[in-house]
């Protein structure tokens, strides 16, 4: 029987590593490949947070806004810093209570986001919350199931609000920007907040994308690779959404997230996505640097998966399948159950297990508002709408689950091959 083919999926791939910024030999990238939970800081963000105690953390603040806006082809008055990214999400849904008056609007967002997400939704958003079930289609890889669904769904919640993620945590899915379009046309009105965990640092993102979003919220501690944690907002001023509550790590001797440190880390990280340390120019050419960053991620996804697709029953999850837009993070689904007999932390290998997580606890505090799932039925491909309870509901993930991998940009090309080849062979041994 022959393997499956990769499909057509095409990038161009460098035969080295393309930072420019150093990372350190005590922390090795050479097998991590866990960027989609942590990055690595490169060396010289460490050694700016050692030299650069004395700056005005108001100054630190504004050099992550002036980076973080240039990475989007933004204006720095559009981003906003906060604690980290579920403290970002949250300040969004208040706001947006707020604009809506008290009126009981309804929220879309799918099963595919990170459970957190769902569970700020359900404690803060005072309306009907409905989710799309695509989470079942994105792991078969069946990319224009999901978005038919997806718009589907839209049309039956009839959503003032829509949360999806650029690129989903688990599957690795990027979201078509015609559903973006499709929404907008519909109604222009809608709120649309994209998620760009996975995406910032990942794939070029860019003024086109933004266009039709109303807010983007990211983080600059994974694909951004800056210290642990800062969240980032992009949104029109007219929102409002910076929270002058937050008073985070002004105070002396604080540890917390939000820290002057971080945003020094994340300021000086951010620059080399933004070409400034790449010899092309002063200020940088974000948009060719970050659209390099993106082919020399996908192109080292797709290198591991030519190796792995189809050999001794491993299956990367949407390589081969129509439509399907793959970026540095690819899973390969744990059908014969490979993590059970290989011991891959011993070989100093780090990545990501999948596993099914719930959406909340019994007893969490819950929204005022009804939640419901919009979803498929099977046997007819009719699209239903209904009522559930949220803490009954994990997320979708297939039998075996799957494992994560995040090349990137400090990856090189025998690297993605040393882990291809550890997959086999763990794969061939079971």
């Amino acid at each position: 029987m022959s393997r499956p083919s990769v499909g057509t999926q095409e990038a161009t791939v460098a035969a080295g590593a393309i930072n420019k910024l150093r990372f350190s030999k005590k922390r090795n990238t050479s097998k991590f490949f866990n960027t989609a939970a942590v990055g690595r800081e490169p060396q010289e963000a460490a050694d700016e947070v050692e030299s650069n105690k004395s700056i005005d953390w108001e100054a630190a603040v504004r050099a992550v806004q002036v980076q973080f806006a240039r990475l989007l082809e933004a204006e720095q008055e559009e981003i906003s810093v906060f604690h980290n990214t579920t403290a970002a999400v949250q300040r969004i849904l208040l706001c947006l209570r707020r604009a809506l008056g008290g009126h009981p609007a309804t929220l879309l967002t799918t099963d595919a986001e990170y459970p957190g997400i769902i569970t700020a939704a359900v404690e803060h958003w005072h309306g009907p919350l409905a989710i799309a079930r695509i989470g079942g289609h994105l792991w078969r890889g069946d990319a224009a199931r999901a978005e038919k669904l997806l718009c589907e769904a839209f049309l039956l919640a009839r959503p003032s609000v829509v949360y999806l993620s650029h690129v989903t945590r688990a599957t690795g899915y990027r979201l078509n920007a015609d559903v973006i379009t499709f929404m907008r046309a519909v109604n222009p009105r809608t709120v649309l907040v994209v998620d760009g965990a996975q995406a910032t640092g990942n794939v070029f993102v860019g003024r086109d994308f933004l266009a039709d979003v109303d807010f983007y919220v990211t983080s600059g501690h994974k694909w951004l690779s800056g210290r642990t944690a800062l969240g980032l907002v992009c949104c029109a001023p007219h929102w409002h959404v910076a929270d002058q509550a937050q008073g985070y790590s002004s105070r002396a001797g604080s540890a917390g997230t939000g820290s002057k440190e971080v945003l020094v880390s994340v300021s000086v990280a951010l620059q080399d996505f933004n070409g400034g340390t790449t010899g092309q120019g002063e200020a940088g050419d974000a948009r060719t640097r970050m659209m390099g960053v993106e082919a020399r991620n996908t192109g080292l996804a797709l290198r591991f998966a030519k190796r792995v697709h189809g050999e001794h029953g491993l299956w990367c999850v949407g390589v081969d399948s129509p439509g399907w837009r793959t970026s540095g993070l690819i899973t390969v689904r744990d059908q014969g159950g490979i993590l059970a007999t290989w011991d891959w932390r011993r070989q100093g290998f780090e990545f990501t297990s999948i596993s099914p997580e719930q959406y909340a606890e019994p007893g969490m505090i819950v929204g005022a508002g009804p939640q419901y799932v919009v979803e498929e039925i099977q046997k007819t491909g009719t699209v239903r709408i209904r009522g559930f309870d949220i803490d009954e509901v994990r997320t979708a993930v297939p039998p075996g689950g799957g494992i994560r991998v995040s090349m990137h940009y400090y990856h090189r090309d025998k690297d993605v091959d040393e882990l291809a080849d550890a997959f086999r062979n763990a794969a061939r041994r079971r």
